[in-house]
């Protein structure tokens, strides 16, 4: 019998430069009549003369100047509300610096700078990456704003999708009342649970009193012999799991569209919300502030 604090959330790696485009799409359509193309998309592929490659480089560096502050901004801000929690945060937050985060910016456009220096539009796959990348930057700047007035459903087009490894009952029965999302969770008809190693998230509230812990502990010494003899029974899975206490551990495969997301974030990183299921908001917001970060980090200023 194990005890544990927090489930890990594994993220899909996928490139969500392209649900960004997807986002920018509908914003597009959306203000159709009202945007200067020019404006938000000034970066052209057009490299032919001294003038242009200068007004090419001049555009990275206003754009990298830009990405660099927010993104130190809402970090910073991260690193906060992990003190507030108690909670860890990524390494890639946690030892965060302004020169680390320009040479991470410096690595995903130095093949298009390079094919700018070249004067040449047949791009390599990494300039193109780059270019997406630079591209989802400007459409994230021109979308914030629109995300502070309320303007949400062109969100609806870009996805995510994550696992929750060794996850409560309790927090799958609260998530899942996020409706507007899909799920896969291990069955538990279909999976038979060990009586020997059956794992538990048990609260740091509980765990941290003496008392309450020994009572659990006594609760669930008891359940983990029950289930044995069940088993010895020949009690069929579907019918043992009637038992099962919502502490015990369980996976949950999850797709949200970004609105969703955020709608997910914005209520589950309250001080209100339970510890577990909170973790779990944090770490997402960790991860799409540093993909995302500007259609994400206004979320960072929580209760």
């Amino acid at each position: 019998m194990n005890f544990l604090n927090y489930p890990e959330v594994d993220i899909a790696r996928r490139n969500l430069d392209k649900e960004i485009e997807l986002i920018w799409t509908g914003f597009r359509t959306c203000y159709s009549n009202k945007v200067n193309y020019d404006d938000m998309y000034p970066f052209k592929l057009d490299f032919s003369t001294t003038e242009l490659k200068e007004k090419s480089y001049s555009i990275i560096k206003d754009i990298k100047n830009f990405y660099i502050k927010e993104l130190c901004k809402t970090f910073g801000e991260l690193k906060e509300i992990s003190k507030r929690f108690n909670y860890s945060v990524p390494g890639y937050i946690e030892h965060f610096t302004q020169e680390n985060l320009e040479l991470f910016f410096d690595s995903e456009v130095s093949a298009l700078e390079k094919a700018i220096s070249e004067g040449t539009v047949c791009l390599s796959e990494k300039a193109k990456e780059g270019y997406e990348f630079l591209r989802s930057i400007l459409a994230c700047k021109w979308v914030y704003p629109k995300l502070r007035i309320g303007h949400g459903s062109p969100l609806e087009h870009g996805v995510i999708s994550f696992k929750i490894k060794n996850a409560s009952r309790s927090l799958t029965h609260q998530l899942v009342r996020h409706r507007v999302a899909s799920y896969s969770q291990s069955s538990q008809r279909y999976i038979s649970e060990d009586p020997d190693n059956l794992e538990f998230v048990i609260p740091k509230e509980i765990q941290n009193n003496k008392e309450a812990l020994k009572i659990v502990e006594e609760y669930l010494e008891n359940l983990s012999s029950s289930i044995k003899k069940l088993k010895e029974l020949k009690v069929r899975n579907e019918d043992i799991r009637c038992i099962y206490p919502n502490a015990i551990t369980t996976d949950i495969q999850v797709t949200m569209n970004f609105r969703e997301l955020r709608h997910f974030i914005s209520l589950r990183l309250s001080k209100h919300a339970q510890d577990e299921i909170r973790k779990v908001a944090f770490d997402l917001l960790c991860y799409m502030c540093l993909r995302v970060p500007f259609v994400f980090a206004d979320l960072t200023e929580v209760e």
